[in-house]
């Protein structure tokens, strides 16, 4: 009988597990031709920056994913007076999804150093522009879908970015590190499930900032985020369990390299803690992450929780 009783609530909580994931999926995509779909507008916020203003942006991305189940989507952008790397990429991710199932277009923004900022960023690699591009360009993007760590990409990113930052190509170890630990990551923020591991998409994007000398790197993994990962379950369960009070406190006490003492888990959380050593050592400059609901500007120890969920991860740092 106990073991009777075992097995059905195991069966029971399986279940309700199943039901979880069903409920939490974005629904599919309505199977028309793109001719047949209207074109419907898409406000672009002021500030499209997830670094700098994550509640709008992310929001702005869940309306992006929505309308596009069935519309074509124009996006507007006229009004846009600040943009960030970050965001760029999100974005290219979001239409390279679509592929060739939805029509999306828009307006560039009227503010001259945005408009020249979008058109140098990369985003027309995977973009059809609509209009002549001016020669020159300050930024890249790399997509990416494999089951290793890419050390060329990395180096072609940075001697891309340093030269359109400094003139001249130059080495950069602590961000070659970063980007190598990111690419690492990308493969332990999995579902679990077999079919879909080291199958995660990733984009890393440099852009050269000459003005302010600097060079910027965004990385995104669009895999389910790292709350919501297998490897970082059971430490999210051990946490609600002696009641600290949410992902913040799991996310400064994984860059500080304690959830294996906290915990009693053996931890092996190389990725994330050697990036901070980076940034306290002055080898990076800034660090922000973004991940499911929780918002971290490393630098300025400013982590909230979001009223939004951003279902993937990014991380945003300057050399």
């Amino acid at each position: 009988m106990r073991a009777r009783q075992k097995y059905q609530l195991a069966q029971a909580r399986a279940r309700r597990r199943h039901l979880k994931r069903v409920r939490s999926r974005t629904p599919p995509l309505v199977r028309l031709h793109p001719s047949q779909l209207p074109l419907v507008p898409l406000k672009v916020p002021r500030t499209f920056s997830m670094i700098e203003n994550p509640v709008e942006t992310i929001a702005f991305f869940g309306m992006f994913r929505d309308l596009t189940r069935k519309n074509n989507l124009r996006l507007e952008m006229q009004e846009v007076s600040r943009i960030t790397i970050d965001a760029i990429t999100a974005l290219v991710a979001e239409i390279v999804a679509l592929g060739q199932s939805r029509l999306v277009n828009g307006t560039y923004p009227k503010d001259n150093g945005c408009r020249d900022f979008l058109m140098q960023s990369g985003f027309h690699d995977y973009v059809k522009a609509l209009q002549p591009v001016p020669p020159g360009k300050k930024g890249k993007i790399a997509k990416r879908k494999s089951k290793v760590v890419e050390s060329m990409t990395a180096k072609d990113l940075i001697r891309f970015g340093s030269e359109a930052a400094y003139g001249t190509a130059q080495r950069c170890y602590a961000a070659f590190a970063t980007l190598v630990e990111c690419m690492s990551n990308t493969h332990n923020h999995a579902t679990g499930r077999t079919a879909t591991q080291g199958t995660e998409t990733w984009y890393s994007t440099v852009y050269g900032d000459k003005e302010r000398n600097r060079i910027c790197f965004a990385f995104l993994d669009t895999g389910v985020g790292i709350f919501r990962s297998v490897r970082y379950g059971l430490i999210r369960r051990l946490y609600r369990l002696v009641k600290w009070q949410d992902d913040r406190q799991i996310l400064k006490d994984i860059l500080h390299g304690q959830v294996e003492s906290r915990t009693g888990l053996p931890f092996r959380g190389k990725g994330l803690p050697s990036i901070y050593r980076d940034l306290q050592a002055g080898r990076i400059k800034s660090l922000v992450i973004v991940a499911n609901d929780v918002y971290a500007n490393v630098a300025t120890d400013d982590f909230r929780i979001l009223n939004t969920r951003y279902p993937g991860t990014l991380l945003y740092w300057e050399s």
